[in-house]
């Protein structure tokens, strides 16, 4: 058995090329929240403190709604939960780009309210 041959996992058919196949309607949906998401961070127009780019809590709350991940909406969560004065903006938001839902289970989260709230 030459050498090449040994490193190969005999288990995993790699001969055949992968492919994704994705519909037309999936790449659009994508396509136009990219968009979207350029068009939020460039109205945001952060601003410069010592170098470093800084967006507003909208603009945060906007671009983490938009983006729509589990992980986005504990950050809108945990930024509601400590100024609760952008709760509305924030269930606006997650309306618009249809996390309300998932918004809501997290500011509803025991350990989170323990942990952030006023």
């Amino acid at each position: 058995m030459d050498e090449q041959q040994q490193d190969k996992n005999p288990d995993v058919d790699d001969s055949t090329p992968a492919r994704i196949d994705m519909s037309p309607e999936v790449v659009a949906e994508r396509m136009k929240r990219l968009a979207l998401l350029r068009r939020t961070a460039a109205a945001a127009r952060p601003a410069r403190e010592n170098g470093i780019r800084t967006l507003g809590a909208e603009a945060f709350i906007r671009t983490k709604c938009l983006a729509g991940g589990m992980q986005d909406l504990h950050d809108v969560a945990v930024l509601v939960l400590q100024n609760p004065s952008l709760a509305e903006t924030a269930r606006t938001e997650a309306r618009r780009h249809g996390a309300l839902e998932l918004l809501d289970r997290w500011l509803a989260d025991r350990r989170l309210l323990q942990r952030y709230q006023r």
